[in-house]
């Protein structure tokens, strides 16, 4: 139907993101265990135990999902669409795909096919730039976020699957604006491919995202992502170890600028007898209620308040070439050196592979038999 189609890949220079890096990597060892675990014993996750347990563990795991896939009451409840339900609200394939790796050569082919389509377009009667592949030198988010914030005539639209998406927007856009520099964004799963054309079910920007929850100015996304942990927050807001969580929830401040000159005040957010931060209704409320006085958030910690200062940076569209590859703890040792082990190198991913001597025709001649 004419549209073009941009596609953006991630680069090697992405800051600020250690810990969420070294958080995925075990999450992925955990997802490769399953592996092991259902090829040797035929043990699905949670099944070694009681079905009570299992059931805590996808419980847990929807709730693990809501926060790291959505920042929308409701949004990550329904259980996915479509499947078989396991009696609890989930489906099969949403458990799976929650507990088990991705093939490492998924993105590759994927790549790959790009790659081939671009360059045969032509010969399919495909227009010269009907698809594009930006290679991008860090986080393919922010850019492919930016390309659809920037276009002021709303033409834009950005397919993918990250609340983040939500959050990013341009702080100087008045709201007359078609779009007012935000991103007009489709998730993959409101994308109908059913017919011979795409259509969008539905098109979220942070403005509507801000009348879900009664949030009065969309830029207030952004303290709002802060306080219920993005990848840059996440580390400490959500710090499996609850006594450094609290102290870290402690070390938040609101501030704002009181009479020029520099001058400034500060308040401690409620404490937890007050407001449940894990509560996303009320934390949106206290955020609303903050941001429309003026208030925006820093941290007595100073690793915190680094990344909050990046948060505000990038999710704005600002520049953060300034800010360090890893977030300094409060020793001010890097993240990634500040278990005691500085002149240990870092343990490379494992992956299953094939023994070097194995021949790969014994595959052919087991199945053989079977066709025949």
């Amino acid at each position: 139907q004419g549209a073009g189609v941009g596609t953006y890949l991630d680069g090697p220079a992405q800051r600020m993101k250690s810990a969420e890096r070294r958080r995925r990597s075990n999450q992925r060892q955990d997802e490769w265990e399953n592996v092991r675990q259902l090829c040797v014993n035929g043990r699905l996750p949670g099944e070694s135990r009681s079905s009570r347990y299992r059931s805590d563990a996808r419980r847990q795991s929807r709730e693990q999902n809501a926060r790291d896939m959505s920042i929308l009451p409701g949004r990550a409840s329904d259980g996915g669409s479509g499947g078989a339900s396991n009696g609890e609200g989930e489906s099969d394939e949403l458990f799976n795909l929650q507990h088990f790796p991705f093939s490492p050569l998924s993105l590759e082919q994927v790549e790959r096919s790009l790659f081939a389509f671009e360059e045969f377009a032509h010969i399919l009667g495909a227009g010269p730039d009907s698809i594009s592949i930006v290679h991008c030198e860090g986080e393919a988010d922010v850019e492919v976020a930016r390309a659809s914030a920037e276009d002021h005539t709303g033409d834009t639209y950005l397919v993918g699957n990250d609340s983040d998406f939500l959050v990013y927007g341009f702080p100087d856009r008045e709201e007359s604006f078609i779009n007012s520099g935000e991103v007009r964004y489709i998730p993959f799963d409101e994308l109908d491919c059913s017919g011979d054309v795409a259509v969008a079910r539905k098109v979220m920007t942070r403005r509507y995202a801000c009348d879900l929850m009664g949030l009065p100015d969309s830029r207030s996304m952004i303290e709002l992502g802060i306080l219920l942990s993005n990848d840059y927050t996440r580390s400490r807001i959500r710090c499996e170890d609850m006594k450094k969580q609290k102290a870290y929830w402690k070390s938040l401040r609101w501030r704002r600028e009181v009479g020029g000159e520099g001058h400034e005040e500060t308040e401690a957010l409620p404490l937890e007898d007050e407001m449940d931060r894990h509560d996303v209704d009320a934390v949106a409320q206290h955020v609303g209620e903050k941001v429309c006085g003026g208030w925006a958030l820093t941290s007595t910690d100073p690793s915190l308040r680094l990344a909050i200062d990046y948060s505000y940076r990038l999710y704005s569209f600002g520049d953060v070439s300034s800010f360090p590859d890893t977030v300094p703890d409060e020793s001010g040792e890097e993240e990634e050196k500040s278990d005691g082990h500085e002149d240990e190198e870092e343990e490379p991913e494992r992956f299953p592979t094939l023994p070097p001597d194995f021949d790969i025709s014994l595959a052919g001649r087991m199945v053989s038999p079977i066709e025949s």
